[in-house]
């Protein structure tokens, strides 16, 4: 799971998821697994490159609303990591945005995720580097159920995803097919949502502002063979600063698959 995204990114300042009967019904659940491994399959040597979009909005309660938005690029390679978990895989990402509206500056900060896949697809443990070289990671025990059913319209717990000091109780849903328009396009991919409610704080200029309430929404779209070709997080939260003043945020990052070294 990549921030994506990232739960909440540290802002620079305030403004700124019978016999043969018993033969078919011990058999369907394999198959069942074989799918959803074929909606991100798992193997090392990859390398992939994603668009990346991001609107920001910061709006204090006594000053002007400041938005800006970034454009840029983020490199993905995927190597395996038995160490990390038994058959398990390390996706490394490295985003590179730079503004194209708002007072906003280049920024380049780094995600990783440790995956596997064992009867279903599960995250073993996540961290991130932000633009000021500090670090967060996350271990889960039991892992996160990142996605164990690809029926369409199933919903289960995830778990807790955490990011620092900020965390989210997340839900999956799988809703439905859709194709991904653009270049390249892919067609019939399996849209997944991952979202819940976001608590603990987020770093600011003069210290921690904490989050009085917040949404995590994270919209995938994956290709059968390839993983996740798109996918839209959301953020929402109110922030009180450290002078007890209130803040709100939304965040809007926007990833989709242009190149891919194991492109079918």
């Amino acid at each position: 799971m990549r921030r994506e995204e990232e739960l909440v990114r540290p802002c620079r300042s305030p403004r700124r998821r019978a016999a043969l009967l018993a033969a078919l019904l011990l058999a369907a659940p394999a198959a069942s697994r074989a799918a959803e491994a074929d909606w991100f399959p798992l193997r090392g040597d990859v390398q992939r490159v994603y668009e990346v979009h991001r609107d920001h909005t910061y709006h204090p309660e006594d000053a002007k609303i400041d938005r800006v938005f970034h454009a840029g690029r983020m490199t993905e390679t995927i190597v395996a990591a038995p160490e990390r978990a038994p058959g398990g895989f390390l996706v490394r990402d490295v985003l590179n945005l730079a503004p194209v509206a708002g007072a906003g500056s280049p920024e380049t900060f780094a995600e990783w995720t440790v995956l596997s896949f064992q009867n279903e697809l599960r995250i073993h443990a996540s961290g991130a580097t932000d633009e000021r070289g500090q670090g967060s990671e996350a271990v889960y025990a039991p892992p996160l159920r990142f996605l164990p059913t690809t029926a369409v319209g199933d919903s289960w717990k995830v778990g807790t995803y955490r990011s620092g000091d900020r965390q989210a109780e997340l839900r999956g849903t799988v809703l439905g097919i859709e194709d991904v328009a653009g270049k390249p396009a892919w067609s019939k991919c399996l849209k997944v949502r991952l979202d819940g409610a976001l608590t603990g704080r987020v770093p600011v200029y003069d210290g921690f502002a904490e989050i009085e309430a917040g949404t995590f929404e994270r919209l995938l779209w994956l290709a059968r063979g390839t993983g996740i070709v798109r996918a839209v997080t959301t953020i929402e939260a109110k922030l009180r600063l450290p002078d007890g003043k209130r803040a709100d945020t939304v965040q809007v990052l926007t990833v989709r698959l242009v190149d891919s070294s194991d492109s079918p």
